[in-house]
């Protein structure tokens, strides 16, 4: 594994096989401080620093250390690249059930028992404390990994895919998560929601394949690392505001 084309953005490198000398598309993901991380040619791991969106430097590892990096990044698995930002797709809506490697398809299909947000809105993951929500068919928790003094996750119970996958019929779902998101960081405390941040990882930088909310507050706290994972107006995560804006344009259209 050698060279890579260093024109390309950082999510997104080509990788040089030594061996078959072919240059292959790598779907990689985004991980902090503009490094990303991904499985190369033949299974090994590629780490590859970036800086203003031209690669720095890359190597291998063993795929063990891939598989720790995949799991702890906030992005999804191989299944290709989101292609362009949230802002420059014309609707999620016609990305259908192809949207992300591990998105799944739009709308409500029940319970996946693999789907670990399944498992936990169904009472399941003894680990993890469900937080008083108002509205039935949503559960709301508190994130492993916290990006943020306040971060919680809105979930549906039903299984619906990532964010992209939903139609304009979805708008009064998202409203939901949006009034739960407020309503538990005003159980908790936090009464200022001009100061707060919340949102959805775009594929395919989801993490789990079950649409879940980021609620983060105080914004003004978040450290450099969160700023980056939840940055506004980025490849990898949508505002609740933009997702509902592009959900109503869809509805205005059709």
């Amino acid at each position: 594994m050698k060279a890579f084309d260093n024109t390309l953005p950082p999510f997104c490198l080509h990788l040089m096989n030594q061996q078959e000398g072919k240059a292959a598309r790598v779907p990689f993901l985004f991980l902090p401080l503009g490094v990303a991380a991904g499985k190369g040619p033949q299974g090994r791991g590629a780490l590859c620093w970036a800086l203003g969106g031209r690669a720095l430097c890359c190597f291998a590892f063993p795929p063990s250390l891939a598989s720790f990096l995949q799991a702890h990044s906030m992005a999804g698995e191989e299944g290709g690249s989101s292609g362009s930002s949230p802002a420059a797709e014309p609707s999620p809506g016609a990305a259908g059930g192809a949207a992300g490697g591990e998105g799944g398809g739009g709308g409500s299909s029940g319970y996946d028992g693999k789907c670990v947000f399944c498992r936990i809105s169904h009472g399941e993951e003894g680990g993890t404390e469900l937080l008083p929500c108002e509205h039935e068919d949503l559960v709301c928790f508190r994130d492993i990994r916290p990006g943020a003094p306040h971060h919680y996750l809105v979930v549906p119970k039903n299984h619906i895919g990532n964010c992209k996958t939903l139609k304009s019929e979805h708008i009064p779902l998202v409203e939901r998560m949006m009034a739960a998101g407020k309503a538990i960081l005003q159980r908790n405390k936090f009464t200022d929601l001009n100061d707060i941040r919340m949102g959805f990882h775009w594929p395919p930088f989801c993490s789990i394949a079950h649409l879940h909310l980021h609620v983060l507050a105080p914004a003004s706290q978040l450290g450099f690392l969160s700023r980056m994972i939840y940055r506004i107006n980025s490849y990898w995560f949508i505002t609740a505001e933009q997702l509902m804006e592009r959900l109503t344009s869809e509805s205005a259209t059709s």
